[in-house]
């Protein structure tokens, strides 16, 4: 990501940059953004959000379950879940 004013957070947890990402729609509970990218570059830019402040940091992966091309990644802090679901297409 790059400078802290043009980092994007849904309930804290950091929204990753990435090849041309669009908001396709935004509630109270969930978000939807699309990206043109490869689904491991789009992994590990989440991942690198998640858990860029280190093992102390406020957010946790608490798993991590793949099925196919689907893909769906808890995180958490204290009393936060989000689900991060990532489909590609064949």
């Amino acid at each position: 990501m790059s400078d802290s004013e043009d980092v994007i957070l849904f309930h804290g947890l950091p929204v990753p940059d990435g090849n041309d990402r669009r908001m396709l729609y935004s509630s109270d509970h969930r978000v939807i953004y699309t990206y043109k990218l490869s689904s491991a570059e789009l992994d590990q830019a989440f991942k690198m959000a998640v858990t860029s402040d280190g093992p102390d940091g406020l957010w946790k992966i608490k798993s991590d379950d793949r099925v196919m091309v689907r893909r769906a990644l808890h995180v958490f802090s204290r009393c936060t879940l989000v689900v991060f679901l990532a489909h590609s297409r064949p």
